[in-house]
């Protein structure tokens, strides 16, 4: 897994948290329709839970959340966000590895979204993620994570640029299809109080996979069923998963 550094997690909590903002009522929606159902409660660990955006949606509803991340300054942000629920017991964030985390207490559900699993560094360590999570989760519990198709990734090959007064970011994107990988250099400038500007640079990666390669890991595990979904309704498996850019994984335990 990558140990993001503080420049790529001050631009992620910057810039970033709208995919939390638009997919987290969709999950919601989710769990709340199986609830009842499966006899679930309401406790749900976050894998890659970057600076605690998600958690801080489920947190303000009533769940308990436990937040892992190999990075120590999404971790840092995820705490001085959910503070309150922090101090009062109600959540943790813990410096911890996808691919290797004790699971700890059961919990109801899992998540492992904006496509962490593409950012592993291998096959064998997706795995290993798959099978903790499914250590972690209660029987009948779900497991929710989603990735970037190889569609997407082809459409990586771009540079795009933000500027506001707070920061400049440059971002290239970069597709290699006889790696199966997909590079991100982003670089810019970030003002900080005093007026100063600080300078950043970062590479991020995903590993280029395919919905199939996915399925057959998650069968493997143990799961007892599992659909693709796109975010517009989690609840709806979609045909063709490789045919949209972003495909989301429910899988029950």
């Amino acid at each position: 897994m990558q140990a993001y550094g503080k420049a790529f997690a001050r631009v992620y909590n910057a810039r970033w948290g709208a995919f939390t903002d638009a997919v987290a009522p969709k999950i919601e929606q989710l769990f709340d329709g199986v609830r009842d159902e499966l006899g679930l409660s309401k406790k749900l660990l976050d894998l890659c839970c970057g600076t605690g955006n998600l958690a801080l949606y489920f947190l303000e509803r009533g769940y308990l959340v436990r937040g892992i991340d190999l990075s120590p300054h999404m971790i840092e942000y995820a705490i001085q966000r959910n503070r309150t629920y922090v101090d009062a017991g109600k959540a943790s964030f813990t410096i911890e590895d996808a691919a290797s985390f004790s699971s700890g207490q059961r919990v109801s559900y899992v998540t492992c979204l904006y496509d962490a699993l593409n950012h592993l560094a291998s096959l064998e360590a997706i795995a290993s993620c798959i099978r903790r999570a499914f250590d972690a989760v209660d029987r009948k519990g779900i497991f929710l994570f989603d990735i970037n198709t190889k569609k997407s990734l082809r459409e990586w090959n771009r540079t795009t640029i933000q500027e506001d007064d707070e920061i400049y970011l440059a971002t290239k994107g970069i597709y290699d299809p006889t790696m199966d990988r997909a590079y991100t250099q982003l670089a810019g400038f970030f003002r900080n109080e005093n007026g100063t500007y600080e300078r950043f640079s970062e590479t991020v990666y995903n590993l280029a996979l395919s919905v199939a390669q996915i399925l057959s890991l998650v069968k493997d595990t143990g799961f007892q069923s599992s659909y693709c979904a796109s975010a517009e309704n989690l609840a709806l498996p979609v045909a063709d998963p490789e045919s949209i850019k972003r495909v989301f994984f429910v899988c029950r335990a």
